[in-house]
């Protein structure tokens, strides 16, 4: 498991000249991003994955929950995410997310992240001695931490939100 997702960060180190951003389009995009559409694709998977951004000196740490029920639709959504690497590998254009466009330029400047997979956690950090790679981690991970913290909102608010009424009371 620890391999083939170190193979698809390996993958898409080669790729980030064939992302095609949607423009500008939202941060996460599940909806068009061919990336994102295979976590998607997977039922119920989207809401039993959690993310936390970190900010460390020499870079981010982006920490994923998947529940352990999800375990295999994650493990599906992850061969599907090596169909799209090879698909921009052959040169065919992909439609991707401000994310995982960012995420791939960061992988195109060089930047090799490690992963610890612990228990039904995925720790993955991004670092560099590079000072302006630094930079771009860490916009990276602000950006996706402020991504994931306006969907949680939204998702609240969604929820305490009242039924509608359908009778006027009185």
């Amino acid at each position: 498991m620890r391999l083939r997702i170190l193979s698809l960060l390996v993958g898409l180190l080669a790729i980030g000249a064939f992302v095609m951003a949607s423009d500008p389009g939202p941060w996460f995009d599940p909806v068009n991003c061919a990336f994102c559409k295979q976590f998607a694709n997977e039922p119920g998977l989207l809401d039993h994955m959690h993310h936390e951004y970190h900010q460390l000196h020499n870079g981010m740490m982006q920490i994923t929950h998947v529940d352990t029920e999800f375990e295999s639709a994650f493990s599906k959504a992850q061969v599907g995410v090596g169909g799209v690497v090879k698909d921009m590998q052959a040169g065919k254009p992909v439609t991707t997310c401000r994310h995982c466009s960012a995420q791939g330029a960061l992988f195109q400047a060089g930047v090799m992240p490690d992963l610890v997979k612990r228990g039904d956690d995925y720790i993955i950090v991004f670092t560099s001695s590079d000072t302006t790679l630094v930079k771009q981690i860490q916009e990276f991970g602000k950006n996706s931490a402020d991504a994931v913290a306006a969907m949680a909102a939204e998702k609240k608010a969604a929820k305490a939100a009242p039924a509608p009424r359908f009778f006027a009371s009185g």
